[in-house]
């Protein structure tokens, strides 16, 4: 485990750019769960149907699936580019 450790710490200390990839990475996923729970939380109050709260759940998890899928490409391939 010290070794995935101690290789880990040496490819971040060795690509500044790869550590920023990463933070950002990190970022759009939280941002985007956090889009996902607060659209989901207005649609529980605003939605009576059970069914109706689902296919919008499940149609919401799909479009930020979607959304993150194509930045996530946008920030990773750009370093390619």
């Amino acid at each position: 485990m010290e070794d995935f450790i101690n290789s880990i710490q040496e490819i971040i200390s060795n690509s500044p750019s790869l550590t920023v990839q990463i933070a950002e990475t990190v970022g759009i996923i939280f941002v985007l769960w956090m889009l996902r729970l607060f659209v989901v939380r207005i649609l529980q109050r605003n939605v009576e149907s059970k069914k109706s709260v689902y296919k919008w759940k499940k149609n919401t998890t799909y479009i930020i699936f979607t959304i993150g899928a194509l930045i996530l490409a946008q920030v990773w391939f750009s370093a390619l580019g």
